[in-house]
């Protein structure tokens, strides 16, 4: 199964209406098609509500810690794309870019905490090798000393 996220943290960018037509273009290719919404706005649903076919089904998944298992379901289930919407974030991610570079996929996102941007990103290689990278860099203000703790968590 392929996976396709929409991420971005602005709301109102078209995010929704993408995924509402690379998920009809697939189906129209022969692909069998879920939506998943994380936005608690619901636009994927109510777009869904007013049409009188039931493709592309949307699945609401409001918690992150559900989307894993989400995703295993429709594999086993026999569907061929999934495309996730997720909402705008009012918080400090700044996004998430995915793409393909030679062999590998790479997945790089960013957040801000004050001053600071941290990026992490993961190259996955079609050997099953995964690279992992970590960096921060300060965004204002570059002169100014003072104090503080960078606490790192690791979850694999």
């Amino acid at each position: 199964m392929h996976t396709i996220v929409l991420a971005t943290q602005k709301g109102g960018s078209g995010k929704s209406t993408l995924a509402i037509g690379l998920a009809l273009a697939a189906i129209q290719a022969g692909h069998t098609v879920r939506l998943i919404e994380t936005d608690s706005q619901g636009t994927l649903s109510n777009w869904q509500s007013r049409r009188p076919y039931a493709e592309p089904i949307v699945d609401p998944v409001y918690s992150a810690g559900d989307i894993e298992g989400k995703l295993l379901s429709l594999d086993r289930s026999g569907v061929t794309l999934t495309i996730i919407d997720t909402g705008s974030d009012t918080g400090n991610f700044l996004g998430v870019g995915i793409y393909v570079l030679a062999n590998e996929v790479v997945f790089v996102s960013e957040m801000e905490a004050g001053w600071y941007r941290y990026i992490s990103q993961w190259r996955l290689h079609a050997n099953g090798t995964i690279r992992p990278r970590f960096a921060f860099a300060a965004v204002e203000h570059p002169c100014v000393c003072n104090v503080h703790h960078h606490h790192v968590y690791w979850r694999f």
